[in-house]
């Protein structure tokens, strides 16, 4: 982090390869490619969101070296790091050690930079963009609350019941029952900010307006009917279960403490368990 662009040479291969990436997100129809960006573009008018996080490539290109240098003075500073370490180490020794490579590094001011808050959407919003591909690739997003906000646990159980895994009410209805889609399922973006909850799914184009429909139908079926206790208790497992299952390595351990010590409320990778299994029907 101390000597990461003081290349001149080595900067400008970078940009090439960060140019190269957002190609090939780009070229990519589903998940987090081409049609995120424009999903995003499309449902957010103010928050940074909007902007694909590998940046425009002329920007990439073009963005003076001067600037890029001040942009990492400016960030990576000593009070806007974390750093995480887990496994079978001594505490003590492992401060020590950080410190003996990080310790002279000058803490400076920092101050984050909030992105402009998002306005209510008031309207129902729809983009079609047409490419050389052979089948419809659909993104549905809805705005939510903020990963700190109290009914975030709630919406992360209500979102497995709606589209994660076979067993989900959209796997199982639209694609396994109905056969209209090759492939659904959910992506969210969650943090500080409010987030979004994305219902993303593959099919045929002339399946896919009964696939938008049949996803929409299950969408109300959730506001319309309460969930039932079985299918909760059942939801509520396979959600404790991933993660525990993500603490089986030190790589997982890690990036849960990181995540939320990123969030500024790392007492909550402790107890995230307790908190999905005080999810109620009435949540």
């Amino acid at each position: 982090m101390f000597s990461a662009i003081r290349s001149s040479t080595e900067l400008e291969n970078e940009r090439q390869v960060l140019i190269e990436e957002n190609q090939m997100y780009r070229d990519r129809p589903s998940g987090y490619g081409h049609t995120w960006e424009e999903l995003f573009r499309l449902g957010f008018t103010r928050h940074r969101y909007q902007s694909p996080i590998g940046g425009p490539d002329r920007n990439l290109r073009e963005t003076p070296r001067e600037r890029i240098v001040a942009y990492k003075e400016r960030y990576y500073v000593p009070s806007n790091i974390i750093y995480v370490i887990t496994g079978d180490v001594d505490a003590g020794a492992a401060f020590a050690a950080v410190e003996s490579v990080l310790g002279d590094w000058p803490a400076v001011p920092f101050t984050a930079d909030r992105s402009p808050a998002e306005p209510p959407q008031s309207h129902f919003r729809y983009k079609e963009v047409e490419g050389d591909v052979s089948r419809v690739y659909g993104k549905i997003g809805f705005h939510v609350s903020s990963e700190l906000a109290d009914d975030h646990d709630a919406l992360h159980v209500l979102s497995h019941i709606l589209g994660v895994g076979r067993s989900s009410r959209l796997f199982r209805e639209v694609r396994e029952a109905r056969g209209l889609a090759h492939s659904i399922n959910v992506l969210s973006v969650t943090g500080v900010d409010p987030g979004y909850l994305v219902i993303d799914f593959t099919a045929e184009p002339a399946r896919a307006l009964d696939a938008l429909a049949a996803i929409f139908h299950e969408v109300g079926k959730l506001v319309r009917e309460p969930v039932s206790e079985a299918e909760l208790r059942r939801t509520r497992t396979m959600v404790e279960s991933d993660y525990v299952f993500g603490l089986e390595t030190v790589e997982g351990q890690a990036s849960i403490l990181g995540h939320y010590a990123t969030l500024g409320e790392l007492d909550r990778a402790f107890d995230y368990p307790e908190r999905v299994g005080r999810v109620s029907i009435s949540d």
